[in-house]
Parts: C-alpha cells; sequence; structure tokens
C-alpha cells in the first residue's frame, strides 16, 4: 500500500508542478520580450513621482530609491516605490525584531513585471542596488533555462510514475505469483486425480481394484 500511496501523490502532485512551471516560463518569456524592447536607451528611472534621465540620473536615482525604500523599512507589504524599463520596483519593510529592534530590518526589493523577481538593496552603496535591479533583468535568460530544465525533468519523471502506475505493484506481483504457483499445483494434482481416476475400476459387488 505504500508504495502505491507514494505513486498516486506523485501523480496528482506532479502535474500541478508542471503547470506551474509551465505559467514561470510563460511569465519569463513575456518579461524578456519587454526588457529587450528598452535595449539601447539612455538610462532613465521613476522613484515616487519623478522620473529620473540625463546626466547623471543614475545617481540621483539610485539615492531616491534607497532613500524612498529605507523610509518606508516599517511597511511590512509589498508596495511600488518606482519603476525601471517598464518593471515596477518594489519593497518590502520588515517588523522590529522582538529583542533586537535594529537586527536584520533591511527591506527586500522585488522587481515586477509578468512575474516577481528578486534584487539586493545596498543602502550604503546606491549605486550597488541599481545594478542589482540590472543583473535581475539580465538573469532572466539564465532563469529560463534553468525553468526549461526543470520543466524537462518533471515531465520524464511524472512519465516514469504513470509507466510504474500501468505495472502490477511489487505486493501484487507477490500475490499473483503465488496465486499462479497455487493455481499450477491444483491443475497437476487435478490432471494426476483424473489420471488415477481412469485407472480405476469399480466392481459392481467388490471394493475398488485400483491397477498398479
Amino acid at each position: 500500500m505504500n508504495q502505491q500511496h507514494s505513486i498516486r501523490l506523485q501523480l496528482h502532485r506532479l502535474p500541478l508542478e508542471i503547470a506551474e512551471t509551465h505559467r514561470g516560463l510563460a511569465n519569463l518569456t513575456t518579461d524578456i520580450a519587454k526588457r529587450d524592447t528598452h535595449d539601447g536607451e539612455e538610462f532613465s528611472m521613476t522613484v515616487g513621482n519623478r522620473e529620473y534621465f540625463g546626466k547623471g540620473a543614475r545617481e540621483e536615482a539610485a539615492k531616491a530609491l534607497t532613500h524612498a525604500i529605507l523610509s518606508w523599512r516599517d511597511d511590512t507589504s509589498i508596495q511600488p516605490r518606482g519603476a525601471f524599463r517598464g518593471f515596477e520596483i518594489l519593497s518590502k519593510g520588515k517588523s522590529a525584531g522582538r529583542f533586537n529592534p535594529e537586527d536584520d530590518r533591511l527591506p527586500e526589493i522585488f522587481i515586477r513585471g509578468k512575474g516577481t523577481y528578486a534584487a539586493h538593496l545596498n543602502p550604503e552603496n546606491p549605486i550597488g542596488t541599481v545594478q542589482s535591479i540590472e543583473r535581475t533583468l539580465r538573469a532572466l535568460d539564465r532563469a529560463t533555462g534553468e525553468e526549461q530544465r526543470r520543466l524537462e525533468h518533471l515531465e520524464k519523471t511524472l512519465s516514469d510514475y504513470q509507466a510504474q502506475a500501468s505495472r502490477p505493484f511489487e505486493h501484487e506481483v507477490r500475490v499473483e505469483g503465488g496465486r499462479g504457483r497455487a493455481e499450477r499445483r491444483s491443475r497437476r494434482y487435478r490432471l494426476r486425480w483424473r489420471a488415477r481416476k481412469k485407472e480405476c475400476r469399480i466392481s459392481a459387488d467388490g471394493p475398488v481394484s485400483v491397477r498398479h
């Protein structure tokens, strides 16, 4: 029963994971196309209601974005703080720790298009935050390859489990094997019994006579 139960669970779980991976790949494909439409453009970024572009825009936008994210560090909901190359820049603060209010309170930042992707906040070097956002967008191609390999692995695993499900389970093989052996013994016994019966002559006025 354990083997059957395990296979049934996998046959239920794997199609869900495959569907989820298909959705992830579709999101990545859409976001790569969006990213690529901005290739070759000069740097521009929106923080709050202000757009930064032209000379010195990268440095100014980086400072403004870092300041905006840190100023909302107590907001534990995911909220938009800016936009870059058609993607939203989101941040999510962390609640104060019970014993050390300043411990591990660096907000998380995300880039959201069709999918949502994590980047890294660098409060000591705001330009590093912008560079992390740019690296995250460049990494979408690598993420697509990884998801494609994961999809192939999941589909092969599902195929293997489906093949196992179509074969008798181990305990069924033992049962069927034992039943087959019992049936063969019974058949041999019946054949011997019929053969012996033919050799038997029953006298109307005497005991059974068996010819040896």
